[in-house]
């Protein structure tokens, strides 16, 4: 697919498309690295940062709650 190039110089697009890619390279490591089933902080840490990057993107507690109950401390742990 190619875009005008007026389009990508406009810098809601380029955020947008930055935003999409530091969620998919997220994603992937998560679902790649077996190592975070291990690693509780690093865990809490990725929870917190998209939790952080949802809120300055002005997505609220009403529409995305912290299911985990981590957003304002404490740290993940599994169980068993």
């Amino acid at each position: 697919m190619t875009y005008p190039s007026n389009r990508m110089s406009d810098p809601d697009v380029l955020r947008r498309v930055r935003d999409r890619l530091r969620v998919h390279a997220v994603l992937a490591y998560w679902a790649g690295a077996g190592s975070l089933r291990e690693d509780s902080a690093m865990l809490t840490h990725i929870y917190r940062l998209l939790l952080r990057a949802a809120r300055a993107r002005g997505i609220d507690r009403d529409r995305l709650p912290d299911f985990l109950d981590l957003e304002d401390g404490g740290e993940f742990a599994l169980l068993g």
